[in-house]
């Protein structure tokens, strides 16, 4: 799994906001394109070289055209993108300037990039406000657009706390985020994104909530004793943990070798992982549900041990499911 930026023109199509973060599949001697502050999506599109427009033409087959079926082709460099049918009417990223609508808001256009070879192209927006959960311990949120050109996907926007500069980010963003729009490719996808101002009110209410979910995880201690109780109910094991407790099961026979040294290691993060050293993180739900975070993300390697396989697990398979059964049953526990 790759960043898998498209490099049709020769150049990276991608671009950021001036004064961030490079991207981490870019080289300090490789020049990012950035667009000011403020910038409108024109000018966002121009400094990103994505592609601006596609045309669709007659799918043929040994010279025969086939009924229904239409070929999507990049006009700039007369790439083929896809084969599709029906209804299906790519939105050009030309077309995207609704974004623009969101500006008004407080929302800046973060990065732009085009993925798969164009195949794919990403719009990430910061949020005006960022979530101070406790002290300096902050959480900036995004909204991202995805616009494909395969049928792959519908045209969606979603709101995530990751901020999208390649293929693997951009999982990771669908993975955890929360829709606010989809659409399909098709003649009435216009009239659901002029909607889009006032679905903005969900994305501020999603924020609220999930800030006071956080905040009140930050308030709530915990034991050594309920740490490692949460832990083993976590990862599967909350019956036969209850049951050791008790002294009716041995802890060696009932819970296997992994599974107690996964509660280790996630134990030692909550009291020296990241983010423990800003006061009041460590101790608390929040400091707990942030060291599963880290261990899914940075310690928990699949079987095999590629970064492939890691990076799948982190976003979509068991890393992903622990990392959301943690923080519903932390909800849990600070609302008993």
């Amino acid at each position: 799994m790759s960043a898998n930026i498209d490099y049709s023109l020769g150049v990276p199509a991608f671009a950021m906001i001036e004064g961030s973060t490079r991207p981490w599949w870019s080289d300090e001697q490789q020049i990012i394109p950035q667009f000011p502050i403020n910038s409108q999506w024109a000018t966002v599109l121009e400094q990103s070289k994505i592609h601006k427009t596609t045309q669709l033409v007659p799918a043929c087959v040994n010279g025969v055209e086939v009924p229904g079926y239409f070929g999507v082709v990049r006009q700039d460099n007369q790439n083929p993108l896809s084969i599709v049918q029906g209804r299906y009417r790519p939105l050009d990223n030309e077309n995207l300037s609704f974004l623009d609508d969101l500006l008004g808001f407080g929302l800046q256009y973060e990065t732009a990039m085009g993925l798969d070879s164009g195949r794919i192209t990403v719009v990430t927006m910061k949020l005006p406000d960022d979530l101070r959960i406790i002290g300096d311990d902050i959480v900036k949120q995004y909204l991202f657009a995805t616009n494909t050109f395969d049928g792959s996907m519908r045209f969606r926007i979603d709101k995530a706390n990751t901020r999208v500069v390649c293929q693997n980010t951009h999982r990771m963003a669908l993975r955890e985020g929360s829709s606010i729009i989809q659409a399909k490719h098709t003649d009435s996808l216009e009239l659901k994104l002029k909607k889009l101002p006032e679905l903005f009110e969900e994305v501020k209410r999603q924020s609220t909530q999930y800030l006071q979910d956080c905040q009140l995880l930050a308030c709530k201690t915990v034991s050594d004793e309920q740490i490692e109780a949460f832990l083993y109910d976590v990862l599967g094991y909350g019956k036969e943990f209850a049951l050791v407790k008790s002294g009716q099961a041995n802890l060696k026979e009932s819970i296997s070798t992994r599974a107690r040294n996964q509660v280790e290691k996630i134990s030692e993060l909550a009291f020296t992982g990241m983010g423990t050293d800003i006061p009041g993180v460590k101790g608390s739900l929040w400091g707990l549900y942030n060291a599963v975070s880290e261990y899914t993300d940075h310690e928990m390697t699949p079987k095999g041990k590629s970064l492939d396989k890691m990076l799948v697990s982190t976003y979509f398979g068991s890393g992903a499911s622990l990392k959301d059964k943690a923080f519903n049953k932390a909800l849990e526990l600070a609302k008993n």
